[in-house]
């Protein structure tokens, strides 16, 4: 029987460099199914952890009427911001529970863990943005004119050669301040307390009164001769805060806040608890 000699022949050689070359081709064609498959394995859950869980813990102080207080008949809390997160919640499809907490200890109840979100009439506080995250507004709390009815001259917001009343130290004496340093036609006079200030209107020493809308529908609600111009002078925002790290939450949340004051809810919510 001949030898077989351990040198390749040029058939096998050619045949050889096809094989590697037909191998090389699939591993190639092979690997972006194989990379695709590795993102989606690492890309994380679609849907926030609470909406996974069917249940979300909210923190809220229940002390803050009338966005959350405990009715005296059922001991229930109730209000606006009860009635938002429970909304809230049907449309994320998740069981709303609420946990009281003094509004002075309510993030750091959020920090460590005890519910998933705060909603009980905060506005986003800057100093916390590196732990916290805020959501869309769902309130302007911000600084209105009250005017008499009678005085249809002072529609809008324009302070323009006005007599503006305002409570000593509050934020609506602030912005009287910085607008009538922009413009000296404006005069500002400070009142001990808000309501002597609105019976210096009704009594037309003033021509207007600057305050947030919240103190200032309290006062013109008993008054019939007493009205609110529908402009806001600034803009104070009430936000829901979720912790940083829970960014599917807080874009669930905004979906659904955007929802509500698209289907009219979150005007709803304000003609039952305010005006």
């Amino acid at each position: 029987m001949p030898r077989l000699d351990s040198k390749p022949s040029a058939a096998s050689s050619i045949l050889a460099a096809f094989k590697k070359a037909t191998l090389v081709a699939i591993v190639v064609l092979l690997m972006p199914l194989y990379g695709s498959t590795t993102r989606l394995q690492s890309a994380g859950p679609t849907v926030s952890e609470v909406v996974r869980s069917g249940k979300m813990l909210v923190g809220i102080d229940p002390s803050y009427p009338p966005f959350a207080n405990i009715d005296a008949g059922t001991q229930e809390v109730v209000g606006f911001d009860v009635d938002l997160a429970k909304e809230i919640g049907q449309r994320l499809g998740v069981e709303v529970r609420f946990v009281y907490v003094d509004v002075g200890a309510i993030f750091d109840g959020l920090l460590v863990k005890r519910y998933d979100a705060i909603i009980s009439g905060i506005p986003p506080y800057p100093e916390l943005t590196r732990q916290v995250s805020y959501s869309h507004h769902y309130f302007n709390a911000g600084q209105v004119l009250i005017r008499r009815k009678d005085d249809s001259a002072r529609q809008g917001i324009s302070l323009h050669g006005q007599t503006v009343g305002v409570e000593l130290g509050s934020a609506g004496e602030e912005e009287a301040l910085r607008q009538a340093k922009a413009d000296r036609s404006v005069t500002v006079r400070s009142f001990d307390t808000l309501d002597g200030a609105v019976e210096a209107l009704l009594r037309h020493e003033l021509s207007v009164v600057v305050t947030d809308f919240l103190s200032a529908v309290e006062r013109v609600k008993p008054e019939p001769r007493l009205v609110i111009n529908p402009e806001f002078l600034t803009f104070e925002p009430y936000v829901v805060a979720v912790r940083k790290k829970d960014v599917l939450l807080l874009g669930e949340i905004n979906n659904a806040l955007q929802a509500l004051e698209q289907d009219g809810f979150l005007d709803q919510l304000q003609h039952k608890w305010i005006e």
